[in-house]
């Protein structure tokens, strides 16, 4: 389970203001995560107090190497990504007046050479409505100055 602990321990020393985006990749990152059957072995998900915790940095755009920020079974609940998309709990409905435009962006595969540390992130999105849609993601080195 991915813990609000573990991601306070992960983020402290970054720079608060690269939360617009926040990618999540789990370890050990072996390249078989792109063929995985994640069926038959359960994989980790988020505790509802790690969303809280994500929601709270005001993170637009979620990005995990998982197949869901929920766990696999979980009756269609999917309180996780309610809690992410402040969405009332048991419910499913989207108040149209009060949309939200964060995303979620589910198995992402990020290479080891990426190293953790601050980017630049461009998500393109197709332009059509949906609960789901297929996206693209850049990363952009920053080359911070040295003083």
């Amino acid at each position: 389970m991915i813990t609000e602990k573990v991601l306070r321990e992960k983020i402290i020393n970054h720079d608060k203001g690269f939360l617009d985006g926040l990618i999540i990749r789990t370890v050990p990152n072996s390249i078989d995560k792109m063929s995985r059957r994640y069926m038959s072995n359960q994989p980790p998900f988020f505790s509802i107090e790690a969303m809280k915790f994500i929601s709270k940095l005001n993170v637009k755009h979620l990005i995990l190497d998982l197949p869901s920020v929920d766990r696999t079974f979980d009756e269609g609940k999917l309180t996780a990504h309610h809690v992410y998309w402040n969405v009332p709990l048991e419910g499913h409905d989207v108040n149209a007046d009060d949309h939200s435009l964060k995303t979620i962006t589910e198995m992402a595969f990020v290479k080891d050479e990426i190293k953790d540390g601050e980017y630049l992130l461009n998500i393109q999105i197709p332009g059509f409505v949906s609960d789901a849609s297929p996206s693209r993601l850049f990363l952009y080195e920053v080359n911070k100055k040295s003083d």
